[in-house]
């Protein structure tokens, strides 16, 4: 039995909540995991623990699909190395860039409501990571789950082959779903990976990770003006091609990473590019 508090929030009863706190917390530490949600799924604040920094951290979420992507960040680890053959690599390459006196880069594209971004800074707290979102909710939402973050910054802006203008074309559907499409009338900000990447705040950056999420906009990204593709070790990216079927959208991905050295490991719903050096 709950009670409605108010619009945005049910509260367990005082004892069925910390019987269903305690069993969470059970259930959690049977598990292998670095992250433990203590938090009701009926809550708009969920706060984690974080086993590995020995801390607890909290993000805000709107609905059942910012709690979805809570649950596949955070507990089912979907952007984890650990994961693969190749972790140690990856995390020797970090601790080398760091060595160096430089700053690994680890750039979010489709930042949606920053979880991703708050994932790869506690994974990897001294990286520089930036997201760009291009929806203005989603791209509010990562600004204030990442206040407390001094390394993660956000762009409110697309991404594409080539700079220009854009529009959302789905803004009536789920949050996470969010598709862009090139206009020369549109009002949104398309910026290239390159033109990303030479901005002075990264002068001092060593690309480390590229995430990629964009909802089938991958065909236009990896459409031309790829060189900036090999200079990261590591790149995650979503496929869309079971959303847009008879379309071939990944075909300029699949084109661009098969000239390059580099392994494809395929996880979920995630593929992982890594750099053979």
């Amino acid at each position: 039995m709950v009670n409605k508090t108010d619009n945005s929030r049910l509260c367990f009863e005082f004892p069925s909540y910390f019987i269903w706190l305690f069993r969470a917390i059970y259930r959690a530490l049977r598990k292998s995991g670095n992250f433990i949600l203590l938090s009701s799924p009926l809550s708009k604040k969920q706060v984690i623990f974080d086993r590995h920094q020995n801390n607890l951290f909290s993000v805000s979420v709107r609905d059942k699909i910012d709690l979805k992507i809570v649950n596949d960040l955070f507990s089912r680890e979907d952007y984890g190395v650990h994961r693969l053959a190749r972790r140690l690599d990856i995390e020797s390459l970090y601790s080398k860039i760091l060595s160096e006196g430089g700053n690994p880069l680890i750039v979010d594209l489709g930042a949606n409501c920053g979880l991703a971004s708050i994932y790869f800074s506690r994974k990897f707290p001294y990286a520089k990571i930036v997201g760009l979102e291009p929806d203005l909710g989603n791209f509010n939402l990562a600004t204030l789950n990442c206040s407390s973050y001094p390394n993660i910054s956000f762009i409110q802006a697309g991404i594409s082959s080539e700079d220009g203008k854009g529009d959302i074309i789905n803004l009536d559907d789920d949050n996470w779903s969010f598709r862009t499409e090139i206009s020369d009338k549109g009002s949104l900000d398309m910026l290239s990976m390159n033109t990303l990447l030479k901005q002075q705040k990264f002068s001092d950056s060593t690309p480390f990770i590229v995430k990629i999420d964009i909802e089938g906009f991958e065909e236009n990204l990896f459409e031309k003006n790829t060189e900036w593709l090999d200079k990261f070790p590591l790149l995650i990216i979503e496929l869309h091609d079971w959303m847009i079927p008879n379309s071939a959208n990944s075909q300029n991905f699949l084109r661009c990473v098969s000239k390059l050295n580099r392994d494809f490991i395929y996880i979920n719903e995630n593929v992982f590019s890594i750099k053979n050096i």
